[in-house]
């Protein structure tokens, strides 16, 4: 294949072979078109053939059967890709038996380590200006602030994702080329209108209109479920035991909260924050969607503070900048 060192492993799974023997696959990343490449040196190219592009990430993406025992070379056994969630299909799809698919956690930091994956993240993640007619970006506010914190656990976790309270759709759209599946629920039908043009072009997106407490998920499980400004819309204790029923072992569930200010220093915390956090505000071009619906959180921060201790023993909480509680946990292997 050329210079194997600009070979990129994404991902490596496996498949069971006969029932009895594991066989590899992998999705490698190159930042050209390979077989433009190979064309091009064989001087097969047709004239009017040109180069494909990479994806959002800055890369290329194509399957590779490794024989067993093979790691001295990867060669592409597919066409090139956008994403990984195309690639990983298509390799699904060619194979008799299902793919196991290795979590790669190091993901992020994979990413953040070249200079076009740096750019692809900050353009995904790059609110749009005000008055912008970008649907694809979102407006910059104190819920879409946190959505590069919630992207991290994806990028680490990339097989299958579920927004709960999916809202316009905007952190569905900024995490589909980042992820293999990614699921948005939200209960307003005028959310999943605004949502669904965002997620269309998307093969690896989907929205579903539905309540999250009653909508049947069919089995199916996911490694990262996040909650944007959504839980205190819901019946906090029956959100957080259905969660952690739908996580895979090993799975993250990370949550953006609102609550209500109950004791004296809840005051006084966001009298400190303010001034900065106005001054971002203004800084980003802070908005609201009008359509989205809103609602009055009826737990005080303290309340919250209990509730997700008890319901989900060892997570994190820490107060956010944006009058916000982060909530991080993971559920054991």
């Amino acid at each position: 294949m050329g210079d194997n060192k600009l070979v990129k492993i994404i991902r490596r799974g496996r498949w069971l072979y006969g029932g009895c023997a594991w066989r590899p696959v992998d999705i490698i990343g190159l930042e050209y078109d390979f077989w433009y490449g190979l064309a091009e040196a064989e001087d097969i190219l047709e004239p009017d053939e040109t180069p494909h592009a990479p994806g959002p990430s800055g890369l290329l993406y194509y399957v590779s059967f490794r024989p067993t025992g093979r790691t001295d070379s990867v060669w592409p056994d597919s066409i090139s890709f956008g994403s990984v969630s195309e690639a990983m299909v298509w390799a699904s799809a060619q194979l008799p038996a299902p793919v196991q698919w290795q979590r790669l956690t190091n993901a992020w930091w994979r990413l953040m380590a070249t200079a076009r994956g740096r750019r692809a993240f900050s353009l995904a993640f790059r609110p749009a200006r005000r008055g912008s007619r970008q649907t694809e970006r979102f407006s910059w506010n104190h819920n879409s602030a946190y959505y590069p914190w919630v992207a991290k656990a994806a990028l680490a976790r990339q097989p299958a994702v579920l927004d709960v309270g999916c809202g316009d759709g905007s952190l569905l759209a900024a995490l589909a080329p980042f992820c293999c599946n990614i699921i948005g629920i939200d209960s307003a039908p005028a959310a999943v209108k605004k949502a669904w043009p965002r997620t269309v072009a998307a093969v690896n997106a989907s929205v579903v209109k539905g309540d999250f407490l009653a909508h049947d998920f069919a089995g199916k499980r996911f490694h990262l479920i996040c909650f944007v400004a959504s839980l205190h819309h819901m019946e906090a204790k029956s959100a957080l035991d259905k969660a952690k029923g739908l996580l895979q072992p090993g799975g993250e569930l990370r949550i953006v909260a609102l609550a209500a200010n109950g004791r004296l220093g809840d005051w006084l915390l966001d009298m400190l924050t303010w001034p900065l956090a106005r001054l971002m505000g203004l800084l980003k071009g802070e908005s609201q969607d009008p359509a989205m619906r809103t609602a009055r959180p009826t737990q005080t921060h303290a309340e919250l503070r209990r509730t997700v201790k008890a319901m989900l023993p060892g997570c994190h909480v820490r107060r956010g900048l944006y009058y916000r509680d982060l909530i991080r946990w993971t559920k054991p292997e």
